[in-house]
């Protein structure tokens, strides 16, 4: 697994009590993967949220991009892993 260089990163404000459980960047660091109430995705460049999906009925434990971000899998505390297509 390589190692990217981050540079210029910024802060990025979620609403007030969102809690984060897990975080992923693409592999080549064009999208930001959030996971805790809901799975959010962002484009980095500009912070921009793109997707939003909420088919977990319980808090989202972890998220990761497949190969080339064409989708992302998430896990959560309903016990199931869920896919969605980017």
């Amino acid at each position: 697994m390589g190692f990217k260089k981050i540079k210029n990163f910024k802060t990025l404000q979620l609403d007030d009590g969102y809690e984060i459980k897990d975080l992923s960047f693409d592999q080549s660091g064009t999208y930001l993967a959030v996971g805790g109430t809901d799975i959010r995705v962002y484009v980095c460049k500009q912070w921009q949220e793109l997707k939003v999906f909420n088919d977990h009925t319980a808090m989202a434990t972890g998220v990761r991009f497949g190969r080339n971000a064409q989708f992302i899998a998430s896990t959560s505390m309903d016990r199931t892993l869920k896919l969605y297509s980017v």
